[in-house]
């Protein structure tokens, strides 16, 4: 078995690296990183409808959709992620039970009591810890999860708190639960190194022969442009998302107005905007303007900004974008 210890925080570049892994090895692989601060979004998901998508640009959150099913997680340098990835029999390849085994060995030897819970997550107590999502590539099976050593709680309940009852699709729904970091709940003192290389020692003594594998150029080449021709894209990460409608509201001290948009492949088809006292000219403008176009905030605001400029203040015209997502 190959064992790679990722050198980059690249959210883009580490997740392309799972799919070239997959892909393009034949061999069995343990692929361990981390990234800095950063969204991952299940392959099945409505992006929009799983972020909080105001903090996540004031923030400067990446986002990034794999390619396993699953719901969404919050990645940063205090998280540690591993990728096992095994050839197998074909309809005996996914077991969750099997991948997130050594982990839970691992934490139980650190002195926690953890376990697999319903919904495939690894918890420590009540409290999950670790998510996990499996993908198929012919004979091989990509399992992936987290660990949530010393993460920002903080940044991540905010990051991907949605507001119920705002998007309707038929999307997979991330499960919520409550999260907590490993370093909170063991006996012993450990920074996030000293984590990543105890746990990365533990699983060369569990797997018998691994071999530590060093990207090549030609490695990188590929991984690279992989990131670049997806992992990289609105339309692969937002795009992608199945049909939904999303509804939205604007109020200030001289009108408001509800929003209903429908958007198809990434592409808003229809937007209907009621509203009390609300300036015909704006209700022209947004639907000429966006109809048509990528439901992406930052092209969205660009083509009403660009029609409406100085006619509205800077935080009322955030406001009214904002509307539509």
């Amino acid at each position: 078995m190959l064992f790679i210890n990722s050198t980059t925080t690249n959210p883009y570049i580490n997740i392309a690296t799972e799919e070239y892994l997959l892909r393009n090895f034949t061999e069995d692989i343990i692929f361990i990183y981390s990234n800095t601060p950063s969204i991952i979004v299940g392959k099945h998901q409505n992006t929009l409808e799983e972020i909080n998508l105001r903090f996540v640009i004031d923030k400067n959150i990446d986002v990034v959709r794999r390619l396993s099913g699953g719901g969404t997680v919050y990645h940063d340098n205090g998280n540690l992620n591993f990728t096992f990835i095994r050839n197998g029999e074909t309809g005996k390849l996914i077991d969750f039970k099997k991948y997130t085994q050594p982990v839970i060995d691992y934490l139980k030897s650190i002195g926690a009591e953890a376990y697999l819970g319903s919904k495939n997550e690894i918890r420590i107590g009540k409290d999950k810890i670790s998510g996990n999502a499996e993908h198929i590539y012919k004979n091989r099976v990509m399992h992936h999860g987290t660990l949530l050593f010393n993460s920002d709680l903080t940044i991540l309940n905010n990051a991907i708190k949605r507001e119920e009852n705002r998007y309707k699709s038929k999307a997979v729904q991330s499960n919520r639960t409550n999260v907590a970091n490993i370093s909170d709940l063991i006996p012993i003192n450990q920074d996030f190194d000293s984590f990543r290389n105890s746990i990365s020692l533990f699983f060369k003594n569990y797997i018998k022969n691994t071999i530590e594998y060093k990207f090549s150029s030609k490695d990188n080449d590929a991984i690279n442009s992989i990131a670049e021709n997806r992992y990289r894209l609105w339309s692969w990460n937002f795009g992608y998302s199945p049909k939904y409608n999303v509804k939205g509201n604007f109020i200030n001290s001289e009108f408001e107005f509800n929003t209903n948009v429908t958007v198809e492949n990434g592409v808003i088809k229809s937007v209907d905007i009621i509203g009390n006292k609300t300036p015909e000219n704006l209700t022209k403008v947004i639907k000429e303007s966006i109809t048509d176009r990528e439901h992406n905030f930052h092209i969205i605001y660009n083509l009403i900004n660009n029609k409406l400029k100085n006619s509205f203040a800077d935080s009322d015209m955030l406001n009214i974008c904002y509307s539509l997502f």
